[in-house]
């Protein structure tokens, strides 16, 4: 996959992510930092489901990578920097976003708020993110 399709893909998938908070939870997303506290809590919100009956693995995937491309273009939009797709490990690629000399797993945040630990802030790792890459 090439530069310009992975940013395409991004691009889209962080659509896909206004979409589903609308449909699925009424939310409106506007690619802001502070939405990202409206995230943070549909998170929280899908972690209770996945405690309760546990989400499908796709399903889980899908989230993490929607959600953590939504997060990756508001730091786009705010810092700049490229979307990579790491394959270090051929049965597990991943995408981060790089600036600098600093690489940003978003969606890998948002599954471990989302099946490990709840207590992960999305809008506190976003924060910190654009402040280590402005220093």
């Amino acid at each position: 996959m090439d530069k310009k399709e992975l940013t395409d893909l991004m691009a889209a998938a962080a659509e896909d992510a206004v979409v589903f908070a609308q449909q699925q939870f009424q939310l409106a997303l506007d690619y802001t930092v502070e939405s990202v506290s409206t995230v943070d809590k549909l998170i929280n919100d899908l972690a209770v489901r996945h405690r309760q009956k546990a989400l499908p693995d796709a399903e889980i995937f899908t989230l993490s990578n929607i959600f953590g491309a939504y997060i990756g273009q508001i730091f786009l939009q705010t810092i700049g920097g490229d979307w990579s797709y790491q394959q270090a490990d051929e049965q597990a690629p991943f995408v981060t976003l790089n600036y600098g000399n600093h690489e940003y797993p978003f969606a890998s945040v948002v599954y471990h708020k989302l099946v490990v630990n709840t207590d992960v802030r999305l809008r506190e790792y976003l924060r910190l993110a654009i402040t280590n890459s402005t220093q």
